[in-house]
């Protein structure tokens, strides 16, 4: 059994936690006690900062990333609660250590279409917006499985990783869950930290469409890339931090180092 529980000391440095090859069935996702409390100088500047949010930005439940056990294999990822708003306001503060942020966890999908392309996009909105990303990628959600007694006494587990990537590519994309793409083929590379502040689950999701037949669908993104999977063509999208055909692009850490598992998952089949 081996545990992975060590952020980087630098809150910004870009990280491979854990890399490996997991079908849905070697993936657990398991709820704990959370080992972060915010400092009462974070307590009150996050109130502060919250009344001055944009329109649009609202608080929801998530769930923090504490660590990942590697068990033969299987994979056991232990998340606690958190919200949004606290993710938010925190991400982009300077701390010196990793495990003083909220963490949330998220799912980075790397769509590769039959003409053996990815999707990538560029971000809008006030998180990460104007940056290069996969699409497809978005926070793990809860679902409820009781409410008891009063309306907010409710108890909930985090959806299934698969879900989440399958969720989010329906949500994002024009594909169909079903029709074009089925979440048992998806496999997860890895778990990775970056910039951002938070915790991203990288999962290689194999559609049965090609390129031309994939579209934006909802608000998530303004423009659509579709680079090669080539050796080559991955390579100088790590080495070079985002497209060079879209040098004025900044990519996100999560994109990079998801692109670097890509590459090394490839290579291996």
């Amino acid at each position: 059994m081996t545990f992975h529980n060590t952020m980087p000391a630098q809150s910004s440095y870009r990280k491979v936690l854990v890399e490996g090859i997991w079908k849905r069935n070697q993936v657990e996702v398991k709820v704990i006690q959370s080992s972060w409390a915010p400092t009462q100088k974070q307590l009150d500047f996050v109130e502060n900062e919250w009344k001055q949010r944009p329109g649009g930005v609202y608080n929801g439940p998530l769930w923090r990333f504490e660590r990942v056990v590697k068990q033969d294999e299987r994979v056991s990822i232990e998340v606690s609660k958190c919200s949004y708003k606290w993710h938010f306001i925190l991400r982009q503060q300077h701390y010196q250590a990793a495990n003083m942020y909220p963490n949330p966890t998220s799912v980075t999908s790397l769509i590769v279409t039959t003409d053996q392309k990815i999707v990538l996009g560029v971000r809008k909105g006030s998180d990460q917006g104007g940056m290069l990303h996969t699409v497809g990628g978005g926070f793990v959600d809860p679902k409820l499985v009781a409410v008891e007694n009063q309306h907010n006494q409710w108890k909930a587990v985090p959806e299934c990783l698969f879900e989440t990537s399958a969720r989010e590519i329906a949500e994002e994309t024009s594909l169909t869950e079903g029709e074009d793409y089925s979440k048992e083929d998806f496999r997860m590379l890895g778990i990775v930290w970056g910039g951002n502040h938070d915790t991203s689950c990288v999962m290689y999701a194999p559609v049965n469409v090609s390129s031309t037949e994939v579209a934006i669908r909802g608000k998530e993104h303004s423009y659509l890339f579709f680079p090669s999977i080539d050796d080559d063509t991955l390579s100088s999208i790590v080495e070079n931090n985002g497209l060079p055909i879209a040098e004025d692009i900044d990519a996100t850490d999560h994109m990079v180092l998801a692109i670097s598992l890509l590459r090394k998952y490839l290579n291996s089949i």
